[in-house]
């Protein structure tokens, strides 16, 4: 097995095209190829950001995006952690992240197996 890492160009929130960064970015894709893809990446394709100035609060987002949460949540350097279940997966804070985001919440993405589904048949 022969891993290698991709370079593409960035992909910015809030929505960006996935498959035309692919089309790119691998000019020849080998039968029995695996592609790895970030959960970040497919939220931004599928525009599942919103900004952070437009959130009251990211622990009721945590909430409203999860599909069950245990109650309570600890502080660390960085914001809190709530621990979640999003489409069957435990996550923490309901996969919402902040980071390198330009000022957005960028959110678990909503169909996850289906948005795999797309990217394949692609």
């Amino acid at each position: 097995m022969q891993v290698r890492a991709v370079k593409t160009r960035k992909i910015i929130p809030p929505k960006d095209d996935l498959l035309s960064v692919i089309k790119e970015s691998i000019l020849d894709i080998k039968e029995r190829s695996i592609i790895v893809v970030t959960s970040k990446v497919v939220s931004i394709w599928e525009g599942r950001c919103i900004k952070i100035s437009e959130v009251k609060s990211k622990e009721e987002l945590i909430k409203k995006e999860a599909d069950s949460y245990i109650e309570g949540k600890e502080y660390k350097p960085g914001g809190i952690v709530m621990l979640t279940v999003k489409e069957n997966i435990l996550i923490p804070n309901s996969g919402i992240d902040e980071s390198n985001a330009n000022g957005y919440y960028i959110l678990w993405p909503k169909k996850p197996f289906e948005s795999v589904k797309k990217i394949y048949e692609f």
